[in-house]
């Protein structure tokens, strides 16, 4: 079966709950999601309850199907990658 969105490349800048979740329905119907988290502490949700192995069970729910880098958009490094990411994107989502 062919997926809806499998040829759709998204990089996802959003962070707690309502992007997240739009993102993971990309996900699901087949796009290549990339999730963008702050460094060390990543996307808020990580810390919220319940846990499972100290990342909350909200988190994983929300950026199922996505892959994940860390990168710090204060250092121009991590900037030069997220803009080279972002040119590659069918779609860029931010909240």
């Amino acid at each position: 079966m062919h997926n809806v969105f499998e040829e759709l490349r998204i990089i996802d800048f959003t962070k707690n709950a309502a992007g997240p979740f739009s993102t993971a329905f990309l996900a699901d119907y087949g796009a290549e999601v990339i999730k963008i988290e702050k460094p060390i502490a990543g996307d808020d949700m990580r810390a919220y309850a319940p846990q499972v192995d100290g990342i909350g069970i909200p988190y994983f729910w929300t950026n199922r199907g996505k892959k994940s880098v860390f990168l710090d958009m204060g250092d121009p490094e991590g900037l030069e990658i997220a803009r080279r990411l972002v040119v590659t994107a069918d779609l860029v989502v931010e909240s």
